[in-house]
């Protein structure tokens, strides 16, 4: 007997049974949080030794990169319709960059020359996470 008598109906509940490729979870985890670790002590190392800005923080850039990383939730939602993944995670990825861009060049501005090449490596990393997540997690034939 349970405590709650209306939880008794809780229990005949059918049981949803969802076999997940667990190679593939583990690996989309893996990538996920190495990407916002990866990044932000990327972006700080570039800003505090290459660009000599010395108030910018592992933490600051940690928030700024994860916060460019919730554009991928309604993408990946979108992207569930097989001719929209491409422009869906294209979208969140300009998108993404576009945000870290207009957060970062700021504080960059005193240092010019040297932001440039910091700005071409943060789009080129972007780049490579939308080519990691296509073609990795869209062609996996994982199906729910």
């Amino acid at each position: 007997l349970l405590p709650f008598p209306g939880l008794s109906s809780l229990t005949d509940l059918p049981v949803f049974s969802l076999s997940l490729p667990m190679k593939l979870v583990t690996y989309c985890v893996t990538l996920i949080y190495g990407y916002l670790i990866l990044v932000p002590g990327l972006l700080y190392a570039a800003c505090k030794y290459f660009i000599m800005l010395k108030d910018m923080g592992f933490v600051r850039l940690l928030c700024l990169v994860g916060y460019s990383l919730f554009l991928y939730i309604p993408a990946c939602i979108v992207s569930t319709i097989t001719m929209l993944a491409w422009p869906a995670l294209g979208a969140a990825s300009g998108l993404s960059t576009l945000f870290l861009l207009r957060s970062l060049l700021p504080l960059m501005t005193s240092q010019k020359e040297k932001a440039t090449t910091v700005v071409v490596v943060v789009c080129a990393i972007q780049v490579i996470f939308l080519l990691i997540i296509k073609t990795k997690f869209y062609t996996s034939g994982f199906s729910v």
